[in-house]
């Protein structure tokens, strides 16, 4: 009886260590993984995820969109497949073009951050609508926050509308080039969670933050927010000097937005082209 408590108390002893010291991050990924592979058994699935993710791939290449979804999301986690961030964005957009709503949602957020794909702004708010289109809650809040407003193109010009809002973000910058890049995702992600109040203020501060070290995809954004009024009053003039800072980066979508507000005559004075045919040629966003 005593040898058993003892083996009893060894294995308690081995599970507890063994927790205290998992991270955060391994536990949260351990606890995915359980629940995924409930799910998985609930629908008829095997019981590994190798085996899993063979059964999706064939269901996937055979057209079936809830599959090619779920085969995406096994590339996020790296569950029977390789972490691949360009596979899990093939797979999605494959269910996307197959009409899938929450894919078509997901795709308008690594559009609009530019992840394993060309940022673009436009390419976000297409897939939001047709997200929204088939009454996706998210996508349909987050299209209204995001989509260009209408104002008056007379007060949009004036360069100076707008400055009081962004002259309490002129002075944060990143202390050390390692924080650019999680400011710049913290920001996209404080968007994606609420369209409004704090979190739109706390997204804001933060791709200032990396806006202000030069970082190109945190500059398009702000060009974005005053397009679209998020935290700062809707001004044209303002988007484009932010798009400007981009575009002169080789952020190609953002010289397509500074070029189409300059052509319409909607940029201040100092904020000209680099050069007079600079625009020329440059398509409309």
């Amino acid at each position: 009886m005593s040898i058993l408590r003892t083996l009893v108390t060894v294995v308690v002893a081995t599970v507890l260590a063994a927790c205290a010291s998992e991270t955060v991050e391994q536990r949260v990924l351990r606890e995915t993984a359980a629940s995924l592979l409930e799910h998985f058994a609930d629908d008829g699935y095997p019981e590994t995820f190798p085996e899993i993710a063979r059964q999706l791939r064939r269901e996937a290449e055979a057209g079936n969109v809830r599959s090619q979804m779920r085969l995406g999301e096994l590339y996020l986690y790296g569950f029977g497949v390789p972490k691949d961030e360009a596979q899990r964005v093939k797979w999605h957009r494959r269910a996307a073009e197959g009409g899938e709503a929450l894919s078509q949602y997901f795709l308008a957020w690594n559009y609009l951050e530019g992840n394993a794909v060309e940022q673009d702004y436009r390419q976000a708010l297409e897939w939001l609508r047709r997200s929204a289109a088939q009454n996706f809650e998210s996508a349909r809040q987050h299209y209204d926050c995001l989509r260009p407003k209408e104002t008056d193109s007379r007060i949009s010009a004036d360069s100076k509308v707008g400055a009081d809002s962004e002259a309490e973000y002129s002075k944060l910058r990143s202390t050390a080039a390692k924080w650019i890049e999680p400011d710049f995702r913290s920001g996209v992600g404080s968007w994606r969670r609420r369209c409004e109040g704090d979190h739109n203020r706390y997204g804001l501060r933060n791709l200032f933050s990396a806006a202000n070290t030069g970082f190109d995809k945190a500059q398009y954004l702000i060009g974005v927010a005053y397009l679209s009024g998020r935290e700062v009053r809707i001004n044209r003039a303002r988007a484009a000097h932010w798009f400007l800072k981009a575009a002169r980066q080789n952020h190609d979508p953002a010289r397509r937005e500074y070029c189409a507000l300059y052509r319409a005559g909607l940029t201040a004075a100092v904020d000209g082209p680099p050069n007079s045919a600079w625009c020329e040629g440059i398509p409309e966003p």
